[in-house]
């Protein structure tokens, strides 16, 4: 685009641009699918560039900055006819992900601007200022550039396109909790949901919607955890299990000299699911020590609880699990966690699985017979509109990994028992050919 755009373009020319740099790109896309059927791809698009306001801002110098020529090639476009032309073409991949179960979007154009914010005015139109996090994700405002803050400083003059450390470490930051986090857990994961079955419980009878540990003030804090372990698929048998926590703030001295200890019982501690004092009364079906990993000094730092062998004949899809997490012998040291509020930043129950065999060879072929599924995206039902009598289902993650399997063809499928995220449904017919949708589930 950088290259080949001018602000003189027509509309019909500036669309004939884009459509012919998604051709190329999709190119790639298609090479790299083809050269093995287990590859899946994130497309990570980009920001906002910075051109206008970097550059009238060099003053004298501003001729002889190294991307002078190039702003000045493409008719000095506005930030919107760059930033336009960045979000519509970034669409076009989104549109092609769709119908594509292996490749994955996360758009982010407007990112720099929601984390770091425009402190003081932009020096050129349309001027003006904005907090960090005011801006809607993920296209920020369009008619604004990415801070020029966010921009490299090559110390004798400032990029218009290339991020500094800092943001880029936040793009990355961004794409491994929207996608890598989720895609690289086992055969399933849980998310902690933002009610009053999650928070904590102090040594003096309080409960607490947070969810702490540790020690302050002579009070101990337990948290305590649910996740809806019906959603395991049927006939599963967990082999491993861990859990994920997020930081979200630290209080007092250094906690991670202790052993986490953790309780579990598959059912309801007290009179309901809900947090309440009397559940640390409860009996549980095993306490044990957990093996604790990962960062353990930061705000936004995750740490990883491995749960022992002997939870995991507990972990069942009879009723939800109830945890119970707390430090023994913690001394003036509290760690807040994450609750279930922000989707990416939910306590994660991670399961590895074992499941029935599939039986028989089935070969891919979308064109085999018709499918339709709708709605999609769907918060649980998902109907299935076909031309095949007869047939199997099988539901699975993004990478493939079976999660459910009907042993007949249904008109519907009910997912809500699944946390929310994209899953694969993949249609068997009598002849060992399948055809596979993607589904979202919100």
């Amino acid at each position: 685009v950088l290259g080949d755009y001018h602000s003189s373009f027509t509309p019909e020319e500036t669309q004939e641009m884009i459509d012919s740099v998604a051709i190329e790109l999709l190119k790639v896309v298609d090479f790299i699918l083809n050269a093995r059927e287990d590859i899946h791809i994130l497309w990570s698009g980009y920001v906002y560039p910075n051109f206008n306001e970097v550059l009238n801002d060099a003053g004298p110098f501003q001729t002889i900055h190294p991307f002078y020529g190039l702003w000045e090639d493409m008719g000095f476009p506005t930030f919107f006819q760059l930033n336009d032309i960045l979000n519509r073409s970034t669409q076009q991949v989104i549109d092609y992900a769709a119908d594509n179960p292996r490749v994955h979007v996360v758009p982010a154009t407007g990112l720099m601007q929601f984390t770091f914010g425009q402190d003081d005015p932009v020096t050129v139109a349309p001027g003006g200022s904005y907090a960090a996090g005011t801006v809607p994700m993920p296209e920020g405002l369009p008619d604004y550039p990415s801070p020029k803050s966010t921009m490299r400083n090559w110390g004798i003059f400032t990029d218009c396109f290339h991020l500094s450390s800092q943001a880029n470490r936040t793009f990355v930051n961004y794409h491994t909790r929207k996608f890598y986090q989720k895609f690289l857990m086992d055969d399933h994961y849980i998310l902690a949901q933002p009610d009053l079955t999650n928070g904590s419980i102090s040594t003096d009878g309080s409960v607490s919607n947070e969810i702490k540990v540790g020690e302050e003030s002579g009070e101990n804090y337990t948290a305590a955890l649910t996740f809806d372990t019906p959603s395991i698929p049927e006939d599963a048998l967990v082999t491993k299990a861990n859990i994920f926590l997020r930081i979200d703030s630290l209080n007092g001295g250094e906690l991670w000299g202790n052993d986490f200890e953790v309780s579990l019982l598959n059912g309801e501690l007290g009179a309901s699911a809900n947090v309440e004092a009397s559940d640390v009364l409860s009996s549980f079906d095993e306490t044990d020590m957990a093996c604790r990993f990962g960062s353990t000094n930061g705000v936004g730092h995750w740490i990883r609880l491995d749960l022992p062998e002997i939870f995991l004949p507990y972990l069942l899809r009879d009723s939800i699990s109830q945890f119970h997490i707390s430090v023994p012998g913690a001394a003036d040291a509290v760690v807040v966690f994450s609750d279930g509020t922000e989707t990416d930043f939910a306590p994660v129950l991670n399961l590895g699985l074992e499941l029935p065999p599939s039986t028989g060879i089935t070969t891919i072929n979308e064109e085999a017979f018709s499918v339709e599924v709708f709605p999609n995206p769907t918060t649980g039902l998902i109907s299935i509109q076909t031309e095949l009598n007869s047939g199997s289902i099988e539901i699975t993650d993004i990478m493939g990994r079976p999660l459910a399997f009907y042993t007949e063809l249904e008109n519907e499928v009910d997912l809500s028992g699944f946390p929310k995220g994209i899953y694969l449904m993949k249609l068997n017919n009598d002849n060992g050919q399948a055809v596979i949708r993607k589904i979202v589930l919100k």
